[in-house]
């Protein structure tokens, strides 16, 4: 039997998974400016509170949620009352997606207020220079400028179930 050699990854910490969860946030509140500029009355907006990203992009929006709850600041129960008040205002329920790194006082609270947390981040990181073996069927390439078109098509069809329609 032949030995596998072992493939060491870099453990994931606070700083990593900070980085992470606001890469997200921000994407997401660029895509929540993008609707109320192109649709005023959509009442799509963004606050940020304690350093998480509260979003509201619609009822039922799967971007209206909160992003960085407790991974940059204490997340206690004024800014619970607070983003509460955000998500009631708007008719839309407060739904969290909540990181591993966490304070555990700021999931303790979840729990105490009666959350199902939606969803948990959990950051998982491997070397970009680490060879990866694929299929000799599958190449990876970055696309040509003439495929910008056929590019946007496939993205939009595949990431469709996750976005409102703008036109709704």
């Amino acid at each position: 039997m032949t030995a596998v050699p072992e493939t060491v990854y870099p453990a994931a910490d606070l700083t990593l998974a900070r980085r992470l969860e606001r890469a997200e946030a921000g994407a997401c509140a660029a895509y929540v400016d993008a609707r109320r500029e192109l649709r005023p009355d959509s009442g799509s907006l963004w606050i940020e509170i304690a350093g998480a990203y509260a979003m509201f992009d619609g009822i039922g929006s799967p971007l209206t949620q909160t992003f960085g709850l407790g991974v940059f600041e204490d997340f206690l129960d004024p800014q619970f009352d607070r983003v509460e008040r955000f998500y009631r205002e708007r008719g839309a329920p407060t739904d969290h997606e909540v990181c591993a790194f966490a304070e555990p006082a700021t999931q303790e609270l979840l729990r105490l207020r009666g959350y199902q947390v939606i969803e948990e981040s959990v950051v998982l990181v491997r070397p970009t220079a680490a060879p990866v073996s694929s299929p000799p069927a599958i190449t990876v390439r970055f696309a040509e400028r003439s495929e910008t078109g056929l590019w946007s098509r496939v993205a939009g069809q595949g990431w469709s179930s996750e976005s409102l329609e703008l036109g709704t």
